[in-house]
């Protein structure tokens, strides 16, 4: 059988038909998506949800002339992001998107939203989530006239394909929006050890709101055995914070049938990195995902609820989640670079011309180099000690946790300061930001990644960096076979559960 999957990006919409017979891809698309709407505002990042919507509908339209006998159609898109919806579920707004920076703007007595957020309820939050936005817009007045529900993109697709009239999000997009509850927690648990103290009434308060049971009837038992269901919402901090909790979505913890479109079952939205991990790997545990496109990220499936600084829980089942580390600057970082070079050339009268063939060429001789060197002084490199080779921290744009952070080159000498070895160490710095994620996830759960599997035009191009991964986590890499995994694992979540294959490569 055929199934047809959509991933709306930021900047692309790509669409794949899989046969899921040993799901191979059978045609793909990839055409210009959405562009941003000028407003005369650099915090502001929105665009035309309905522009956006209706190129899809027309590339998903010519897959299905080419294919009518395909079954099923799964979706994915941009995480984080928010559109407002009247009640015939009808776009009222644009979308602002995951790259929107009102919430950081200091409009209340000198504070921003995402510092309120942190005054009232500790929640893990930045700008561009959408439900930072959502409260922005609340307290200054400015949510749509006729605003009913909100969404994301690729969930306003799925109604606009089967008519509904209000939206169904899956958990992993609701918890993208910020505020959302994906863990069961006993209050036992917050006040006694495997939770942090908390460290003012604040942050009490939002803690024991944690263990407020889901509104079946029941109230909560006096003492210790209080226990959340595990996905909701968080109404009572939005309320706190003056946001209208009346339009958010309904949430499903399955791959949940939407309606039809054709003849064709819709499967609700699924976030972008889940997405993009069951094109990839599908349900294989002991293996991380690392994708180096214009950032970074480290993926890797657990059964277990698990977060550390700089590392998040996202719900992708009832009973699994990705532990996922994500840099700011992944390939960005390598851009940099070839920017530095471009503009030296320029400026000696070489012209503008792109240096990343070169770098290539340069930074496989420095690999080779560094490869004949002795065992010991291998060992000395990748501990980061005193060594011959330069050090760059590449956190160019700081880190989730720390966005004032910059980044760094040490250990330079007169020997090696060389063009060679900084793009080594670029290249090292990228990796090594994924490594340290990767072992904060595996001191806190045990888990160990026996397999790599690598995404991203960053990696893809760069055969060094694959082996520096290689190097680093003594494993096995191979590239993903789809370089549109996020539309093949929307394809493919179309199958449904428990129908998915537990190790999808092994279907390959």
């Amino acid at each position: 059988m055929k199934r047809i999957g959509i991933d709306i990006g930021t900047t692309t919409i790509s669409a794949v038909v899989l046969e899921d017979e040993n799901y191979r891809v059978l045609e793909s698309r990839t055409v210009p998506g959405g562009t941003f709407l000028e407003t005369g505002h650099t915090w502001e990042r929105i665009q035309d949800a309905e522009f956006m919507v209706g190129k899809a509908k027309a590339v998903l339209d010519e897959l299905l002339n080419n294919h009518p006998d395909a079954v099923s159609i799964g979706l994915t898109g941009q995480m984080h992001g928010i559109l407002y919806l009247d009640a015939q579920g009808r776009a009222v707004s644009p979308l602002y998107t995951w790259q929107d920076q009102r919430g950081n703007l200091a409009e209340f007595d000198g504070r921003s939203m995402v510092d309120l957020i942190h005054d009232i309820c500790p929640e893990p939050v930045a700008a561009g989530y959408g439900l930072v936005t959502h409260a922005y817009l609340c307290r200054k007045g400015q949510v749509p006239a006729g605003a009913a529900s909100l969404c994301t993109i690729p969930d306003y697709f799925g109604m606009v394909l089967t008519g509904r009239k209000t939206p169904l999000l899956h958990i992993s997009m609701a918890a993208s929006l910020g505020f959302f509850v994906s863990k069961e927690i006993l209050t036992d648990q917050i006040f006694c050890g495997t939770e942090s103290v908390p460290q003012n009434r604040a942050e009490a308060e939002w803690k024991m709101s944690l263990t407020r049971p889901a509104a079946n009837g029941e109230s909560c038992k006096e003492g210790f055995d209080a226990r959340q269901r595990k996905f909701r919402f968080r109404t009572e901090a939005l309320e706190k914070l003056g946001a209208d909790p009346s339009v958010l979505p309904e949430v499903t913890d399955e791959f949940t049938v939407l309606g039809s479109y054709r003849g064709c079952s819709v499967t609700a939205a699924l976030g972008d990195n889940q997405a993009s991990f069951l094109g990839a790997v599908g349900f294989a545990l002991d293996t991380a995902l690392l994708n180096v496109g214009t950032g970074g990220q480290i993926s890797i499936l657990s059964k277990q609820f698990f977060e550390a600084e700089g590392i998040e829980a996202r719900p992708l089942t009832k009973d699994r989640f990705l532990l996922v580390g994500s840099s700011l600057c992944g390939g960005r970082a390598y851009a940099i670079l070839e920017k530095f070079f471009r503009n030296y050339m320029a400026a000696a009268g070489a012209g503008d011309q792109e240096q990343y063939e070169v770098m290539a060429r340069l930074v496989q001789e420095a690999y080779v180099k560094k490869e004949s060197e002795a065992e010991e002084e291998r060992e000395i490199y990748a501990e980061k000690r005193d060594s011959k080779f330069i050090y760059v921290e590449t956190t160019f744009h700081g880190t989730r946790t720390d966005p004032d952070k910059r980044g760094s080159i040490t250990n330079l000498s007169e020997d090696n300061f060389t063009p060679q070895n900084l793009i080594l160490g670029v290249l090292n710095g990228i990796a090594r930001e994924l490594y340290d994620m990767y072992v904060r996830i595996h001191e806190g759960t045990g888990i160990t990644a026996r397999r790599l599997v690598a995404s991203g035009n960053g990696v893809r191009r760069n055969p060094v960096l694959r082996q520096i991964f290689e190097e680093m986590f003594q494993a096995r890499l191979e590239l993903s076979p789809y370089e549109e995994e996020a539309a093949c694992g929307a394809a493919a979540s179309s199958v449904g559960l428990p129908e998915f294959p537990m190790d999808f490569t092994k279907t390959r």
